[in-house]
């Protein structure tokens, strides 16, 4: 019967120990560097992604708030949690509220989500027509109605 390590230090007698350990190390480097560079379209392959664009409508906010966001930068990447989600303030506008001194400001918001669930999830929230959204970005947080939705499979 052979031994699993002979008296030279190789695994049953055809690989050395260590000459094992790094290949392993060596494979399992090459596996991580594959998914960081293409992880993502794996996964997006295998579980199915879709594009979302919505509209939030946040009604009879104060004019002055206007200046600020329509002065940000577009797109402005969201954020959740104090993290980054895969989603875009895509644009903004705004008209008169029905209040003097107030406005309805328009958000326009495209996300990547799964594509195959019956619900579509943007950071923490839940993309439905007639739901509260929270639009949140490094520079604003304003909460409205979504009042449009189009999804578009990848």
């Amino acid at each position: 019967m052979k031994k699993i390590i002979d008296d030279r230090g190789k695994l049953f007698g055809v690989i050395n120990v260590i000459d094992l350990i790094v290949l392993i190390v060596v494979i399992l480097a090459a596996a991580a560097l594959i998914w960081k560079i293409a992880g993502n379209r794996i996964s997006n392959a295998v579980t199915g992604r879709a594009e979302i664009e919505y509209v939030v409508k946040c009604s009879d906010m104060d004019s002055e708030l206007v200046p600020a966001v329509e002065n940000a930068e577009y797109p402005a990447r969201l954020t959740a949690s104090g993290s980054y989600v895969d989603g875009y303030l895509k644009s903004f506008r705004y008209e008169s509220g029905k209040e003097a001194g107030t406005v309805d400001m328009y958000f326009t918001i495209t996300a990547n989500v799964p594509g195959n669930t019956i619900t579509y999830p943007v950071g923490s929230q839940e993309v439905r027509v007639g739901k509260e959204h929270i639009v949140k970005t490094s520079f604003i947080e304003i909460t409205g109605i979504i009042i449009s939705m189009e999804l578009s499979e990848k």
